[in-house]
């Protein structure tokens, strides 16, 4: 299984660099000026928004590992059947679903509000801003949920299926069953459609996760895992989460990206004063900067190279 400490070393650098986009993003640069200083600030902030496009922890990155979804099997112990959909998205779905010869009862579940018990709607509230999901039929408050088809869920997808980002198991048992809008080719009705409930769009696992940082780090491509079964797809990311957390997050490079990140708050936040210190400052960030994109570079190279063997 993937190592929790190392994954760790990777969202903490990943949520302190979004932190520093935060505070980039709450400068107002004067764009109308034309001398150079304020020119050359100005380029250097927008070269670090743009390195700074990694996915957060709360990130909807749109996950599109083809890995068996066992994120879309529910078990019948779950409080709901599946996730909950907001009722103004019934009459699309609905639309949808008329183009076969199902109906809208065969993919939700209307569930009265106040039918669960107060400890099972204080667990769904954790999840979802209740009332956005509540809908009043015969002023009785329900929530509309997916339904679970029949199909149940593979011995090998339950034994592979990955941790979530907090390093835990998933809801799946035995008994868990696909959701009712996944389709034969592991592909969901709605997502085509642009209907998928946030909840799926907001959910990633840790492989998907880790997935998707390579990517955007350019040390893999989308096309470079697929076909990938999920069992090799963990063993991808757990192998790749121990070589970025030892091979570009050292102690060195993180020291530099921190020195790197002060003197552009410096830079930034301070920038009236001696012109000559003005200046000096500014070659020293140049200089972090570009010993920043040199180590980061050849660190991901490196990555890629060893990353590789495992493909």
């Amino acid at each position: 299984m993937l190592t929790m400490k190392s994954f760790k070393t990777i969202e903490d650098w990943i949520r302190r660099r979004k932190l520093f986009a935060v505070c980039l993003d709450s400068v107002e640069l004067d764009h109308a000026r034309e001398d150079s200083l304020n020119k050359k600030i100005i380029d250097l902030v927008k070269e670090i928004r743009g390195e700074l496009s990694l996915p957060d922890y709360n990130c909807t990155i749109n996950c599109h590992v083809d890995c068996g979804v066992p994120c879309c099997f529910f078990s019948p112990l779950n409080i709901i059947e599946g996730v909950l959909i907001k009722p103004g998205k019934l009459p699309e779905i609905e639309s949808i679903i008329s183009e076969s010869d199902k109906k809208l009862d065969d993919f939700v579940t209307f569930i009265e509000w106040d039918s669960l018990p107060p400890r099972q709607q204080e667990v769904v509230e954790s999840h979802y801003n209740i009332q956005d999901y509540i809908l009043e039929i015969d002023r009785v408050k329900n929530i509309v949920s997916t339904k679970k088809s029949d199909y149940p869920i593979s011995q090998y997808l339950l034994r592979n299926a990955p941790k979530s980002l907090r390093g835990l198991r998933l809801w799946l048992d035995r008994a868990a069953c696909s959701c009712s809008f996944l389709q034969s080719d592991n592909k969901c009705l709605l997502h085509g459609h642009g209907l998928t409930p946030k909840t799926c769009l907001s959910f990633v696992c840790t492989t998907g996760y880790v997935i998707y940082i390579l990517e955007s780090l350019n040390i893999l491509s989308p096309s470079e895992t697929d076909g990938l079964d999920l069992a090799r797809l963990n063993e991808l990311a757990k192998n790749a989460t121990d070589i970025l957390a030892g091979k570009l997050l050292t102690s060195e490079f993180l020291a530099l990206e921190q020195n790197r990140e002060k003197g552009f708050i410096k830079l930034l936040f301070d920038p009236l004063g001696d012109e000559k210190k003005i200046l000096a400052n500014q070659m020293y960030v140049k200089d972090l900067n570009f010993r920043h994109a040199q180590s980061k570079e050849k660190a991901c190279q490196e990555i890629r190279e060893t990353i590789l063997t495992f493909l």
